[in-house]
Order: structure tokens, then sequence, then C-alpha cells
């Protein structure tokens, strides 16, 4: 058999086996169509179950349009609560801050910006030490490192810088707080400043001298104690009293006597050094307490405050002050006894020279009295001359004579207290003008009682404008209530004052003065004296 013939039958065998395969495909195919057919209507729903199915679609729907409201409503709320809380963050009364550890401010509120003055946008290019006072940093950079390691918070007080260069006290409370991306500070800011000026205010005036600007006694007396150690000797204690001053503040009234005070602070200031103690430890005294200072050191300051004290001029017046010093040279030696030495030789030194001091300070306030108006002078010389010869003409006492020589020439002292208004319109006062004109004899009354010498004629000068009738001032005295002396004075003061240059009115000639005087006897003058004035002073004259 050929070769050709051999091939046929495997030809068709191998087109067979296609055509199987093919068949056996499509029977499969065919075999599943119909399974899924069957499947498919297997599970067809009944029109029951179609409606039931539609009913719960609509159910979800309604509840997921409801849960979409409320998810709105929610998102409403949740929009207007972060939008009033942000509105108290940056309305609160305190400053909030959000800082990085290297200190650049990321975040500020309204009440932090404004309470610097800064923009927001100058601040949030800062860091928080930009704004921080110089003298605070150390203050905040350990305030900061107390921090470290840990999410406590921590609290100082320290001072930020406004816009304007201004100093604001403020409370800082910091908290470390942890990030996704890293550490924080959060910074809640109070500005305490008034508060805090307040405090400090309190911690001065208790103690210093609210006056002067000089230490107090009780910070003193602190010092006086802490100061008390070795390094710091020798130590001298310098004591000083203002002499006079009670003169003055008779005679120019408390206000210029407090003046005074002041300018005597300012020269011991001046004259002292940053290391010394100057305190104010009475009305009219001072303590120095200079350590490592002996007693050389100690004069040459002491004569420098007496030179610069004297050479004030207060209302035509020169002043001293009495010092008294002792010195710590040894560590077992008591301070308190050093102060004490310093005092009494102080109190010494002012006794040895008071006499002195009134007199002399006396007489720098009749010099003052009469820079005023120098008629007084002359006023005053004419009274003096009167009283002296009616005096002789009812032939009292050369010591009594004495007395109303006195009197007469310091009369009016007093009227050195009394405003150059009144004085120079006495006519035209008003009610409390008149007061105050009225003063001037208690004023006299006060500086002559400062002085031994001239203490018998103080009360003299205090009554001399009362009448017999009682009408009279400064106590309504009335008949023999009065004493002579101020009688005498009366008469004279009231004669040369009718008749003399410096009269209220227009002058008035002898004759008709006299008939003023007799008009007034028994009412503001004695007539008897009077009378003897008329008949026996004034045709002398």
């Amino acid at each position: 058999m050929s070769s050709n013939n051999r091939d046929i039958p495997k030809k068709e065998e191998a087109s067979r086996e296609e055509q199987n395969k093919k068949n056996l495909r499509l029977y499969a195919e065919s075999k599943i169509s119909n399974e899924v057919r069957q499947e498919a209507s297997s599970v067809t729903p009944s029109i029951e179950e179609f409606e039931s199915m539609v009913h719960e679609l609509k159910v979800h729907q309604v509840e997921l349009e409801m849960q979409n409201i409320e998810l709105k409503e929610t998102q409403i709320i949740m929009s207007d609560m972060r939008a009033k809380y942000y509105d108290l963050y940056n309305t609160a009364p305190v400053g909030y801050l959000v800082v990085s550890i290297n200190g650049e401010i990321l975040e500020a509120n309204n009440t932090f910006i404004k309470d610097l003055a800064h923009s927001r946008i100058f601040v949030l290019k800062s860091k928080i030490t930009d704004f921080i006072e110089n003298r605070d940093q150390d203050n905040y950079y350990f305030h900061t490192k107390r921090l470290s390691g840990n999410h406590l918070t921590d609290t100082c007080v320290l001072r930020l810088i406004e816009s304007g260069g201004l100093l604001v006290w403020v409370q800082l409370k910091t908290s470390l707080v942890t990030f996704e991306d890293g550490d924080y500070y959060k910074m809640a800011i109070t500005n305490i400043d008034n508060l805090k000026k307040n405090e400090l205010r309190v911690d001065y005036l208790s103690k210093h001298d609210a006056m002067t600007g000089l230490y107090n006694r009780r910070y003193y007396e602190e010092k006086l104690t802490s100061l008390d150690i070795e390094e710091n000797l020798p130590m001298t204690i310098v004591m000083g009293d203002i002499n006079g001053l009670k003169i003055v503040n008779d005679a120019f009234g408390h206000e210029q006597g407090d003046q005074l005070i002041i300018n005597v602070a300012n020269l011991l200031k001046n004259a002292c050094r940053s290391t010394d103690i100057i305190a104010r430890t009475g009305g009219d005294e001072y303590v120095m307490l200079l350590p490592y200072t002996d007693e050389t050191v100690a004069e040459q300051m002491i004569e420098r405050i007496s030179s610069a004290v004297n050479e004030i001029n207060f209302n035509g017046m020169h002043f001293s002050i009495s010092f008294g010093s002792a010195v710590k040279r040894f560590a077992d030696e008591n301070i308190h006894d050093v102060y004490l030495s310093a005092e009494n030789t102080m109190y010494r030194h002012k006794l040895l020279k008071s006499a002195h001091i009134k007199n002399n300070m006396i007489n720098l306030v009749m010099n003052a009295l009469y820079e005023k108006d120098h008629h007084r002078k002359d006023h005053a010389q004419r009274v003096s001359l009167l009283c002296e010869k009616l005096a002789t003409a009812m032939k009292l006492s050369s010591k009594d004579k004495e007395t109303i020589i006195s009197a007469g020439l310091m009369h009016d002292i007093g009227e050195i207290g009394i405003s150059n208004e009144v004085l120079n319109d006495k006519v035209n006062l008003t009610n409390i003008q008149h007061y105050e004109m009225q003063r001037h004899a208690e004023i006299g009354y006060r500086i002559l009682s400062a002085s031994t010498d001239y203490a018998n004629i103080a009360p003299i000068i205090l009554c001399h404008h009362e009448k017999l009738d009682g009408t009279g001032y400064p106590n309504g005295l009335k008949g023999k209530e009065i004493s002579v002396m101020c009688r005498i004075l009366a008469i004279a003061e009231a004669y040369e004052g009718m008749t003399g240059q410096e009269s209220l009115k227009q002058s008035l000639s002898k004759n008709e003065a006299i008939v003023e005087l007799r008009a007034h006897m028994n009412t503001s003058f004695d007539a008897e004296i009077c009378e003897l004035f008329i008949n026996e002073v004034l045709p002398g004259l």
C-alpha cells in the first residue's frame, strides 16, 4: 500500500476528534445555560416579596435622608460652637500663645496682640523672647527649663515690651504639650501690670518715707541689723536734726515746713554714696548708716552737708542741722550702743545751740516779714516807741518796760504766715480772709513760744487784739481777763494804725485819732490807760 493510502485514515480520525470536541463544548454550554436558567427561575421573587423589598428600600431611604438632615444640623451647631469658642478664645481677658520649642510664636489670640499693640503679622514672625525685657530673659530661660522632660505647668512673672517701648508686667503660665509633629509650649499670659505696680508701690511705701523718698525707720532698723557684719567695718552712724523746723511750721505753715524737710533730704541723697543707707526717722530727724567709713570721712561728709544746708535760702531764711556721729570699729561692739551714742551727741549739740538758733530764727522771721513790706519795720518801731512812753507814764518796772518794748516790735510777727493778698487788702476782706487775718496773733504766739528768751512776750502777742467787752480775738477775753501789757499794746497799735502811713484808710490827725480812742473806751480800750496815753504821751510827740 502506498504511503498516500496510509495517510487517509489518519486524517479522517483527526477530523472526527475535532468534531467530537466541538460537540462536547456545545453540550457543556447548553447544559450550563439550562442550569443558570433553572437557578434564575428558582430565585425569582414573588410579587409579595418584591413589594416588601421595595418598602424596605423606601424606609432605608427615609432613614438615610433623616440621618443626613441630622448630620447637617450637627455640622451647623458645630460650626456655630467653633465660631463662638473662637471668639471666646480671641476676646478672652488672657493672652494665649502656641510657641515652638525654639521660641517661634505660631499662634496668638487677639488679646495678646492688643495688649502688646503690635500687628498680628509682626507677632507671628517673632520669637517670644523678642518681647521679653532684657532683665527678665534669664527668668524666662529657667521657666522653660523647668518644663523640660515633663508635661507639667510652670508659672513665672516677667515684663513684656509694648510697641511703644513701655513695659507691662504679666504672669506667664506655660504647659509643654506633645502633638504628632513634636513638642510645643501652650502659654496663657495674664496682664498683672496694675496689680504688680500696686504691689511694688506697697513694698516701696513699706520701706520708704512717703514725703522725702528716703528710707523709713522700719527699713533702717532692718538694715542696721543686716549690715552689722565685720566686712562693713568701720561703720559710722550719723544722726541729724533740722534746727528751727517748728518755727518754720508756725511762721509759714506745715506745707512750707514739709518743703524744707524735702530740700534737706535731697541734699543728703546727693552727699551720700549709693552704698549708704539714709532714712528719715522722725519729723525733722535723719539717720545715715555709712559702711566702711571712719570718723574722718564722716566728718568731711557732715561738713559738706552743713555747708549745703546753710546755702538754702528759704523765704529769706537760712538753716542749719545739728549732727551727731559714732563709729563701730570692732565686731564685738554693740551696734545699738553706737546708735545711741550718735543720738546723744546730736541732742547735746542741739541743746547747746538751741537758744541761739531759735533766737536767730525769730530774727530771720522778722527780717522776712520786713521783706514782704518795708513799711512794717517803721510801723513796728513806732508802736514799740509808743509802748515805751506809755509804760514810762504808767511807772512800770524796767523789766516790764523791756517786755512791752519787745512786744511792740514783734506784735505783727505772726503776719509772716498770712498771704500777701490778705495783708495788702485789709479793708475789703471776705469772711474767710478776715478769719485768716485774725490768725496772725496765734501764729505769732507759737513762733515766740519756741524761744525761752521770747516766751514772756508770746502771751502779749496772742491777746493784744482782745477787747474789754469780749468782742476781740482770738479767745474773746473781757475786762480783767486781759493783761495790762495787752491793754497798753492795743492802744499803742491802734493809734499808730490810725495816724501812720500804713493806715487802712486815709491817715487821721492826732486830734481825730484821740476822738476815735475815746469813742471806744471801755469797749475796746481801757479808759484809764487810754486817758493817760492821751494826756501824757501824745503831747510829747
